[in-house]
């Protein structure tokens, strides 16, 4: 019922039945990732990163579960706990979403590193070479970031895009990176799991 309630985007139902499954299978990383979910879609970054956390005790080897990791942290200005923990998990992320994780946690240049070749490859995709599009804007080279974005946006649609992107590009808190990528706005208080 939690995952249903997550994928309706009601988070607020998802939190308790999560958190009755996990106090239910306290060692089933699945639903530790799942309790990760729910906080997550509800701007609990703290307690995302706590159940992401146990999730990966249980389980080390979940690529998504890493990312979010990752991207709870980076919501919560944890920079460089991110950094080492996406560093030390790089062998089993795509390098798309490494790269993206990089760039956000203000290692734009690493990104570029990562993602250029990965946008190179024959079986390149969209999401790779517009995160790679995104990495060369956060370091301000906004000439290859529209050259690169330009593959895959419409024309009419490409200086929307960068308009975003140099308003993405100046974040005020350290959430609003995560919170523009994901479109879930962190929560006014996390009192934390039961």
């Amino acid at each position: 019922r939690a995952a249903l309630a997550i994928q309706a985007n009601d988070f607020q139902s998802a939190i308790p039945l999560a958190e009755r499954a996990v106090e239910t299978s306290p060692t089933d990383a699945g639903f530790r990732s799942l309790l990760g979910n729910a906080y997550f879609g509800a701007g609990r970054f703290a307690s995302a990163e706590v159940a992401y956390r146990d999730s990966l005790s249980i389980l080390s080897n979940q690529p998504q579960v890493i990312l979010k990791l990752a991207l709870v942290q980076i919501a919560q200005g944890k920079n460089d706990e991110a950094v080492a923990f996406l560093q030390a998990a790089g062998n089993v992320l795509d390098p798309s979403d490494y790269g993206l994780a990089l760039a956000l946690s203000g290692r734009a240049a690493e990104a570029i590193a990562v993602l250029e070749p990965a946008a190179r490859a024959v079986n390149a995709d969209a999401q790779v070479r517009q995160n790679l599009a995104l990495a060369h804007a956060l370091i301000g080279d906004w000439n290859a970031a529209r050259t690169i974005a330009a593959q895959d946006v419409p024309a009419d649609q490409l200086d929307a895009r960068i308009q975003q992107w140099m308003g993405f590009a100046k974040p005020t808190r350290a959430s609003d990176q995560v919170a523009a990528l994901t479109g879930i706005a962190p929560a006014a208080a996390d009192p934390g799991q039961p």
